[in-house]
């Protein structure tokens, strides 16, 4: 993932266990824990991506508009 970003397993730990559904605890297995953690990276590398993208476009829609004047003082 570009600069480091990533959510790492101890995170998704700690909000299962205050994570509820409709007021009902519910105890996660390991492998649930584990599938949040690897979608949860998923969804950020996606999100990343696209935000970098966005940027680019942009960045290139404002060299579009550069506009160059010669001989003004």
């Amino acid at each position: 993932m570009p600069l480091g970003f990533k959510v790492e397993k101890k995170e998704a730990e700690v909000f299962a266990k205050i994570w509820s559904d409709k007021g009902i605890a519910i105890l996660l297995p390991d492998s649930a824990i584990q599938f949040a953690t690897d979608f949860a990276n998923v969804v950020l590398r996606n999100f990343i991506d696209l935000c970098q993208q966005e940027a680019l476009q942009k960045q290139k829609l404002e060299k579009k508009k550069e506009i160059v004047l010669e001989g003004l003082d």
